[in-house]
C-alpha cells in the first residue's frame, strides 16, 4: 500500500510539473506504458483479455477516462493540494452510487458521515480563492466520474479479471485520446 500510495503521489507530482504539456499527451503516455504492462501481465498469466461483461467493462472504460481527464486537468490548473483533496470525493461517490443503484444498505449514521466527509472536502478547497468555479466544476465532475468507475470496478470483480478490467479503460482512454487528435487535426485542416 506504501509503494501505491508513493507512485500515485510521484504521478501527481509529475503531473503538475509537466502542467506545459497538454493534458491529454500526459495522458497518452501515461495510458500506452500501463497498457503494455497490462497486456504483457496478461499474456503471461494466461488470461483471455477480452473479458466476460464488455459493456460494464466500456462503462468503466468511459468514466476512468472522464475521471482521469479531470484530474489530470485539476493536477494542471489547480493548487496541487485542493485537486488532489477534492479527489479524495470519488470513494464516497462510489459509496453513495452503491447505495442508490445497488440497494446496499447504509445506517443512517453512515450517510451522516458521509455528508460530514464531502462537506470537509469542499471546505478545505473552498478557502482556496486560486480555485475558478470552473476549475471545482471540472474537479467535481472528475471525483464523481473516479466515483463511478469504483462503482464499475465493484460490479466487475465478480466477473473479470483485475487485469482485464485495466486494459479496457487504458484502450478505451488510448481510442479517445487517438479520436481527441483526429478531431484536433481535421479542425486545424479547416482553418478553426
Amino acid at each position: 500500500m506504501f509503494m501505491a500510495t508513493l507512485f500515485f503521489s510521484l504521478m501527481n507530482i509529475t503531473v503538475k510539473r509537466l502542467s506545459y504539456l497538454p493534458t491529454v499527451e500526459l495522458m497518452f503516455f501515461r495510458s500506452i506504458i500501463s497498457a503494455t504492462v497490462t497486456f504483457y501481465q496478461l499474456r503471461r498469466l494466461g488470461i483471455a483479455p477480452l473479458g466476460v461483461h464488455r459493456r460494464n467493462l466500456i462503462l468503466r472504460g468511459a468514466f476512468g477516462s472522464l475521471g482521469l481527464f479531470a484530474y489530470f486537468f485539476s493536477l494542471q490548473y489547480m493548487p496541487l493540494a485542493s485537486a488532489v483533496t477534492l479527489q479524495y470525493l470519488a470513494p464516497i461517490f462510489a459509496v453513495i452510487l452503491g447505495a442508490l443503484l445497488l440497494g446496499e444498505g447504509l445506517s443512517l449514521a453512515r450517510w451522516c458521515l458521509l455528508l460530514l466527509a464531502f462537506m470537509g472536502v469542499v471546505l478545505i478547497s473552498d478557502f482556496d480563492p486560486r480555485i475558478s468555479p470552473t476549475e471545482l466544476g471540472i474537479a467535481l465532475i472528475g471525483a464523481l466520474s473516479g466515483g463511478a468507475a469504483y462503482f464499475m470496478i465493484r460490479m466487475l470483480r465478480k466477473t473479470d479479471h483485475p487485469l482485464v478490467v485495466v486494459l479496457y479503460f487504458l484502450l478505451l482512454l488510448l481510442q479517445l485520446i487517438r479520436d481527441h487528435g483526429l478531431f484536433l487535426m481535421i479542425m486545424e485542416l479547416m482553418g478553426h
